[in-house]
């Protein structure tokens, strides 16, 4: 028996500051065990723990990846979401307006930040698999990695190849 894999609440997207998650299981009295490093989870590597309910806070970008341990000592699979910090507009660098979340080692557009450049493009949708940022492959690169790519100076432009996800 497999319990089902934790639910993020809310689930990834970007904050400002400090955003505060509730990680839940539908298995009474699991336990759930997440990390923020890009690591997997398990019961001798994590982040915290804690009994279902679990309240946790983040300040940072991050991807966050959780288990559930049934009382009975079985392991879920593994939840991931992305959570990113949204930069002040007093810096000097700017981004392309959206929030990737990684699966399987390929990103995903998860989130298009409103009135933010990719929004605003109408080229971009929720759901589509960001395949390269200025000719360099982001296949299995960190959501950290990725960012930074998508980060420049305020006006700059990177060019970014898609695969649109099919309707």
């Amino acid at each position: 028996y497999r319990p089902p894999a934790p639910l993020c609440e809310p689930s990834g997207r970007a904050f400002n500051n400090k955003i505060n998650i509730k990680l839940l299981s539908g298995v009474p009295g699991a336990n759930i065990f997440y990390t923020v490093n890009q690591s997997e989870p398990t019961m001798d590597n994590y982040t915290a723990c804690g009994p279902s309910p679990l309240d946790l806070s983040l300040t940072n970008t991050c991807l966050l990846k959780a288990i559930a341990i049934s009382p009975s000592g079985h392991c879920s699979k593994v939840t991931q979401e992305t959570y990113a910090i949204e930069r002040a507009s007093t810096t000097i660098l700017a981004g392309v307006g959206l929030v990737v979340n990684l699966q399987k080692k390929e990103a995903i557009v998860k989130e298009l930040i409103p009135q933010g450049k990719a929004e605003d493009s109408g080229k971009i949708l929720v759901g589509d698999m960001l395949l390269t940022i200025d000719n360099v492959q982001v296949r299995g690169m960190t959501v950290d990695e990725i960012n930074n790519l998508l980060h420049g100076a305020k006006g700059s432009f990177v060019k970014l190849g898609l695969q649109h996800k099919p309707l």
